[in-house]
């Protein structure tokens, strides 16, 4: 099963095209429900991650039943009653209605059913771990098949050979934000030209910054309030950037929100909460897109809004 077919037989809804088409199959898993965007993209993707560096995608094909039980409890333990609460005791408007003949066929109910939870919990970080290896397989064989040379002739010596654009993996189901590649590839005699230009752009990935528009939400007149701009570079932390925002504002910053334009991803907000276990991974996706991101001229520091807060969010 699929990423997103285990997503379905989960309950949870997704709001990408096969809303509309039940043939289409989905690319990436568009959620909007907080608790479960910080269940899927955060927690459960660091398990991945972690699986990765310790046993490789093989943790795919054996389907061990016991992987993460202690860490998958935890974590149902925090997102169980948000998720998949008693009737009586939530909204459960994020998830589907069961149908039969479906992968959703009864409601499921935390802590009721968490063996089942835990299940198909665990079958997603197997199936991203899987997803994981490939893409990391993929990029290390384009990295080692060397450019081939084309033939040029007296004639054609002086025309330029228009660039060529690189390969990326095929990721099923993955919801990786971040690009790879590059379109500076060119063939024939520009090679040295292409090294230049290589050397050029992984400068600039290196060394990028970032212009965080700080505001805040106030219950006053002013329904938002303008705090300035703080520069960020691109290799910051989550806590070096509270501890940036924190002194620039002169008082303490416990979450930060950032508004991504629509251009660049299709989740519309990231929260990133301070001093949480997944706060890194959230505000590293953050840098990621935007350092991949080709909508910028290289000279102009990315730019986005972020509003700030200094009590817990427990916004929808």
């Amino acid at each position: 099963m699929s990423v997103h077919e285990q997503i379905e037989a989960l309950g949870l809804r997704t709001y990408g095209k096969e809303r509309e088409d039940p043939n289409h199959i989905p690319r990436r898993v568009i959620l909007k429900y907080e608790p479960v965007i910080q269940l899927y993209k955060e927690e459960l993707a660091t398990l991945a991650e972690r699986l990765q560096r310790e046993q490789g995608e093989q943790a795919y094909y054996e389907d061990d039943p016991k992987l993460f039980d202690k860490e998958l409890d935890t974590l149902l333990a925090e997102y169980g009653p948000k998720i998949w609460p008693r009737p009586e005791l939530g909204s459960r408007e994020h998830l589907r209605s069961p149908k039969k003949n479906t992968r959703y066929m009864s409601d499921l109910v935390y802590p009721r059913d968490s063996s089942i939870l835990k299940q198909y919990l665990r079958k997603i970080v197997c199936r991203k771990c899987f997803n994981l290896g490939r893409t990391e397989k993929q990029r290390q064989k384009t990295a080692a098949t060397p450019a081939r040379r084309r033939r040029v002739r007296k004639s054609q010596k002086s025309k330029s050979t228009p660039p060529r654009k690189a390969l990326t993996p095929d990721n099923d189901d993955d919801d990786d934000d971040t690009a790879s590649g590059s379109d500076d590839s060119v063939m024939g005699t520009q090679t040295r030209r292409q090294a230049t230009k290589r050397s050029a752009v992984d400068s600039r990935n290196e060394s990028f910054q970032i212009e965080l528009r700080l505001y805040r939400v106030s219950s006053g007149p002013a329904p938002v309030l303008p705090l300035g701009n703080v520069l960020l570079s691109g290799d910051c932390t989550a806590d070096e950037c509270f501890s940036r925002i924190s002194e620039h504002s002169d008082s303490d910053c416990s979450w930060m929100v950032f508004q991504l334009p629509e251009d660049m991803s299709r989740e519309a907000k990231v929260r990133v909460h301070r001093g949480t276990r997944a706060s890194e991974v959230a505000f590293q996706r953050v840098i990621d897109l935007f350092r991949n991101s080709r909508m910028f001229r290289s000279e102009s520091p990315r730019s986005v809004e972020v509003e700030i807060g200094l009590d817990l969010f427990s916004g929808a």
